[in-house]
């Protein structure tokens, strides 16, 4: 019965949170839930920055002779190891409340901070 309860739950927690929930969650299910989707939302932020990115880089290439292009693989390549190094310093930083149910919150606010400073980076990048 508890495992129908949790499944009731998650399947009504989007819902939920599209309602502006986020503003006055309580627990920490709900907490873990609202930085998740603040997760997913500088994510789809950084994507967008990372397209006009790599639109800014394949100009750049258009501009130099084929053999020394390399400015759209550089960032390809950058970006790969960019999100690497963000998902491995979040899950280092995690381990702080090993065990605890708010560990979820502090992975996803570390991911939250570090993509917002990448997406910034990457604008940068177009400009």
């Amino acid at each position: 019965m508890k495992y129908l309860m949790l499944g009731l739950c998650l399947l009504a927690a989007p819902a939920v949170a599209q309602t502006g929930f986020c503003d006055n969650a309580q627990t920490q299910f709900e907490i873990n839930d609202c930085t998740a989707q603040e997760m997913e939302a500088a994510d789809a932020e950084l994507n967008q920055a990372y397209k006009a990115a790599m639109e800014a880089m394949k100009t750049a290439d258009s501009y130099v002779p084929k053999p020394d292009q390399g400015a759209a693989a550089a960032l390809k390549r950058a970006q790969r190891a960019w999100i690497t190094v963000r998902d491995d310093t979040c899950a280092a930083q995690g381990y702080q409340m090993y065990g605890g149910s708010a560990r979820q919150t502090l992975i996803n606010g570390c991911k939250t901070l570090l993509t917002q400073n990448r997406t910034a980076e990457l604008w940068r990048l177009v400009e």
